[in-house]
């Protein structure tokens, strides 16, 4: 099931960590690197010794917590391999008692995100979607459309507070941050509260427009329904970074209506976005 909270909603309906070892931290990053990719000196693999099974799932994160160290190492890159087909068995996977099994398994979901673009805190998966190309024109100022998606992965229904913080956050190719948090025009006096079922998914999200433009260069105000408003100023065009930050940490016993409060905070893996800014020949 899925809310949207677009133009026309009033509110939103319905560690201690161990660390992994270095060794298993270079098994992803390698893994995903080479998905799909035959080791060297080896034959491309046919489409039947790629695509996965359910039984071949099963048996890999089983795997994962054998007592043989390459067997281990094998499971886990044939698992970051796989993808998105063992996302589901994994997020099982993390719920088991065996330290070695869930830790592979919580390292494998966060480089699936990686390449799949979202990530997982606390069993709340977070994606951020957006238009690739921001088009700025004095003519016509087409408004730019930035979203957040938040699903629960949970079996416990999960609390998200309307007040909860979110912004964006536009770095350039050197890092920089060039956005900034503004307060809410219009506060909301009442406090509510969605409550996320397991697989439910509430969708927030932000219209943008360029008050001014001069020559290439622009600003940027993006705001939703909520008040919640970000922009940046005097941005050319080209390339930047975006990615959402969420924080649910202050608000989350505020306005409850029945599920477990999200007490934590989530930042969205960042998207590229090119600004074309048109000047009045064009």
């Amino acid at each position: 099931m899925c809310y949207h909270f677009g133009e026309d909603d009033t509110f939103m309906k319905p560690k201690p960590v161990f660390i992994v070892t270095c060794l298993l931290v270079a098994s992803v990053v390698v893994g995903l690197a080479m998905r799909g990719q035959p080791p060297a000196g080896e034959p491309p693999r046919t489409d039947a010794e790629i695509t996965p099974t359910d039984a071949e799932i099963k048996r890999l994160i089983t795997a994962l917590g054998d007592e043989s160290f390459r067997v281990r190492e094998d499971a886990t890159k044939r698992l970051i391999e796989i993808g998105m087909p063992a996302f589901e068995p994994l997020l099982e996977a993390k719920r088991k008692v065996e330290p070695e099994t869930w830790r592979r398994a919580e390292a494998i979901i966060d480089a699936i995100g990686v390449a799949n673009r979202f990530v997982i805190v606390d069993d709340m998966m977070f994606r951020l979607t957006s238009d690739k190309k921001w088009i700025i024109s004095r003519k016509q100022q087409e408004t730019i459309k930035v979203s957040l998606e938040i699903t629960n992965l949970s079996d416990t229904p999960r609390d998200l507070n309307d007040n909860a913080l979110l912004f964006g956050v536009v770095t350039d190719k050197r890092g920089r941050e060039l956005s900034r948090e503004l307060d809410r025009e219009h506060p909301y006096k009442e406090c509510y509260s969605t409550t996320l079922k397991k697989n439910e998914m509430a969708v927030i999200s932000f219209k943008g427009r360029a008050p001014w433009t001069s020559g290439r260069v622009c600003d940027l105000i993006f705001r939703d329904d909520f008040g919640r408003t970000w922009r940046c100023d005097s941005l050319p065009g080209g390339d930047y970074f975006l990615k959402l930050v969420y924080d649910n940490r202050l608000f989350v016993r505020q306005g409850s209506r029945g599920g477990h409060g999200w007490e934590h905070i989530a930042t969205t893996p960042s998207e590229v976005i090119r600004i074309i800014v048109e000047t009045e020949k064009e």
